[in-house]
């Protein structure tokens, strides 16, 4: 990535510019415009990294950058021939709040430095310039590479790790983020918080029971007609068994028939008024 200017007040000659967000908002725009230079870099490095990483957008912008708290460590070299700015590669640095799972499925909430854009031109690679870039930041902060959180490390930045710092174990996360197995040290430097669930999932609240409305029809009381009371039997005169046949006689089957009918009618009818079976009949 060459640019077609020099910016020595700001490149000077160290192979590795460290830039902060802050001090890109001051850069100067007149009279040489080394704002929009830089701004230009940005751009475009961060195009090419969305391209080779296949990210859906560009992560890293001018505009971008100097809305956040970030750090940016670009390598850069001056061609000899053409006087030209060549860009290598950048390293974007920054804090964020996370939540993260380790290998026991806790989940914590820290807030570590995190790798949020890492990138080496193809023709540039294996070259040792993402081994400077990272040594250039890591002795800046004073951080160790297994105390960082990755964002969306792409795979060959986990085989960048793994060739260079030993780090290979890790829990993929829910946010994208990649923290390995020592990240969670009890002496880590990055202050751990234990959580027993994410504060995004609102709890579950507790409802009482309820039961649903009873619908119920009156009950119309009904009055059973009382039979007519029946002569009183004659005294016995000295036979028992005429007496037990006037009984019979005054008690005929007729009489019978009579009052179950008038019970069946009753109970029909308190049926048909008072239950479900009588919307049918």
């Amino acid at each position: 990535m060459d640019y077609p200017f020099r910016l020595t007040p700001i490149f000077k000659s160290k192979e590795i510019l460290r830039l902060t967000s802050e001090e890109y908002n001051s850069l100067p725009r007149d009279p040489v415009n080394i704002h929009s230079n830089v701004t230009s870099i940005l751009d475009r490095a961060g195009k090419l990294s969305a391209l080779a990483q296949k990210l859906p957008s560009v992560i890293t912008t001018g505009s971008k950058f100097g809305a956040c708290n970030h750090i940016i460590y670009i390598h850069h070299t001056t061609d000899p021939e053409m006087g030209k700015l060549v860009v290598s590669g950048f390293l974007k640095i920054g804090v964020k709040s996370l939540f993260l799972y380790d290998a026991a499925n806790t989940i914590w909430e820290v807030a570590p430095m995190c790798i949020l854009d890492f990138y080496v031109h193809e023709r540039l690679q294996r070259m040792g310039i993402g081994r400077k870039l990272f040594d250039s930041a890591l002795d800046d902060l004073g951080i160790a590479p297994h105390r960082l959180a990755y964002d969306r490390p792409s795979p060959k930045l986990i085989g960048f790790c793994a060739k260079h710092f030993g780090l290979t174990n890790y829990r993929p996360q829910n946010n994208s983020f990649v923290a390995f197995d020592e990240f969670f040290l009890p002496k880590s430097p990055v202050r751990l918080t234990k959580r027993d669930t994410f504060p995004d999932a609102p709890p579950t609240p507790t409802l009482a029971p309820t039961r649903a409305p009873v619908r119920t029809r009156p009950v119309v009381e009904q009055v059973r007609p009382t039979p007519a009371p029946s002569a009183p039997a004659p005294a016995a005169t000295g036979n028992d068994t005429e007496a037990y046949e006037d009984q019979d006689a005054l008690d005929g089957p007729g009489d019978l028939m009579e009052m179950q009918r008038q019970l069946n009618a009753t109970t029909y009818d308190y049926m048909r008024r008072n239950t479900t079976l009588g919307r049918y009949l």
